[in-house]
Parts: C-alpha cells; structure tokens; sequence
C-alpha cells in the first residue's frame, strides 16, 4: 500500500516523514495486540491442565544439594519460608535474571537492560467510535538517525482495568532509550513510571503525525524495560555441566508475543526431547558474561537496535 491508499482506508491517520517513503504492508487476520493479563492466564490455565503444579511464591536462593544431588530452591509463600527439591530446573527471571540472586556467581548472563517508555493517551468517546476499526499500527524507519528514527508502535483505543479507554504509543527501533545497570536503576524505573523529558517529547511528536486529530482527555506515562542479547536471539539452554540448570531470557523486544513457541522449546530442552524448529539451537545458546566480551559487544547495543 502507498501513502495514498493508507490515507483512503484510514483517513484519520497520517505516515511520518520517512526519507526513504512509505509502503504500507497490511495484515486483517491474526494480527493486533496482547493483553498481557489474560495470556499470562491462559499459559497458567494450559500449565495446570497438563499436570503442572502451579506454586504462587518467591524462589530466594537456589543451590545444588551435594547429599542428594538435587538442586535446592528456597521459596517464600504467603510470608511464610519452605524448600522444593529437584531434579533440572529452568529459569526464566526475564529482566532480573542476573539481578535476583538466583544464578550462580559465575553464571552471570551477556544481558543487557534498557528503557522503554510509553505514553497512554486517555481518550473520549468520540475517539473510541472514531477508531475503533483502527489496527495496530508499527512504523520501521531504515534510516539510521539515532533518537531521530520514527520508528514505533501505536495500539488502537484499548479499555484498561481502570475502565478508561488509551491509545498507546511506544518506540519501535528504541531510540532514546537508557541502559539500566543495577537492580535499584531497574526498580526506580518501574515504581515511579516516569519517562524522561526526552522520550515523552518523541513519542508526543510521533504520536501528533500519525493521529494528529487525536483528543486526549489526558496523558499517563508508563515504563516497561526491554532486554538485548548480543546475538538478538533469545538464550535458550543450560548453563552447566549436567544439563540440570536451565534458562531462558532475552526476549529482545518480542518475548510477549513469542512466549507461546519460546516457552515451548525451553520446555523440550529441559525434557531432552528432539530440537525441532528451523534454527538450529546453537544460535540459542546463553552466553555467558565476562569484561572481555561485554566491552567487545557493546557497541552491537547502541540504539536504534532494530526490530531483532
């Protein structure tokens, strides 16, 4: 689709200034947004369904129990402490995995955090009749213009659980983004969910192009943190000698909508069953972090970082 016929389907929204121009590429099947609680559930619900036992705690220590050969899981429920005992285990942490005290000390992972912020724009219902045939939209800048890329992504009016209806909007290649290095950087940015001056004011711009007779009745900040590996792989595989400690981390941008199948063969590598999917699974492997290599791939993480 040309700009032309973009406008004529959806004469509300306007394409950014892109140097190199705009084709529009256009999915009306199996395509849109996540809501996170409701797959969360699902994934839980099919877990059961199959046998898993499902325990709502916290793992604070984890060690190998040299008497028995199992592996040692200190857990917290409901305030209260107790020990689980097993065979393999499987981390996935996310964000925090090298953070949490879980790991080993010498299993530290090639993970790198960043920022990624958000803007919700609460809108009338004027604006939710007026686009509710709206799709998702993602913008992919080619151009290699740091925190001037106009990539991002931009979500139709959704009802969110305080029963108000946003648009959202965030960075699609990550510019203007900012490494987060400690456990205390990633924890202030996720309880203050405030952006920088700078990011609100690209994403209020992006989002003034591409609706620009959007009227929000207000506008809320949120902050989300992304991971990159150097490999722009997720890691999927054991960090041991026995095969017995497992991980899987590193979504790269994309682990929410990827859960379903990267769960799946995080699972079958746990289980020792047969790789089954088209890459092969030495490009999964974690890679675990020294001076040496991190200061060799810094550089691979310096934004924009692409859509991989």
């Amino acid at each position: 689709m040309n700009s032309e016929s973009i406008k004529d389907q959806w004469p509300y929204l306007s394409v950014p200034p892109i140097v190199s121009g705009i084709e529009g590429l256009f999915e009306d099947q199996m395509a849109g947004y996540l809501n996170p609680r409701e797959l969360v559930k699902a994934q839980l619900s099919l877990f059961e369904r199959s046998g898993g036992v499902l325990i709502r705690g916290s793992v604070t220590h984890l060690e190998k129990n040299k008497l028995s050969n199992l592996w040692q899981l200190d857990i917290r429920k409901n305030g209260k402490k107790g020990k689980l005992y097993t065979k393999k285990v499987l981390i996935a942490a996310g964000s925090f995995i090298n953070h949490n005290k879980i790991l080993p000390d010498h299993c530290k992972l090639e993970l790198h955090t960043f920022t990624e912020p958000n803007l919700l724009f609460e809108v009338g219902q004027d604006d939710v009749n007026r686009l509710h045939k709206m799709p998702t939209i993602i913008t992919v800048d080619p151009e290699d213009t740091g925190n001037n890329n106009m990539s991002i992504y931009l979500l139709p009016p959704i009802k969110y659980p305080d029963d108000k209806w946003y648009v959202r909007i965030g960075p699609g290649m990550q510019p203007i983004v900012k490494e987060l290095n400690t456990l205390e950087q990633m924890r202030q940015w996720y309880i203050n969910q405030e952006i920088t001056k700078q990011q609100h004011a690209f994403l209020a711009k992006m989002q003034q192009i591409l609706l620009p007779d959007l009227k929000p009745k207000s506008i809320r900040e949120a902050c989300c943190i992304i991971e990159k590996t150097p490999t722009h792989h997720p890691y999927i595989g054991q960090i041991n000698e026995d095969n017995s400690l497992n991980i899987v981390a590193g979504g790269n941008g994309h682990g929410a909508r990827g859960s379903d199948e990267i769960g799946r063969l995080a699972a079958n590598v746990v289980m020792g069953n047969e790789w089954d999917f088209p890459i092969k699974l030495d490009h999964f492997k974690p890679i675990l972090r020294s001076d040496d290599h991190t200061k060799k791939n810094k550089m691979k993480f310096k934004p924009p970082f692409g859509l991989c």
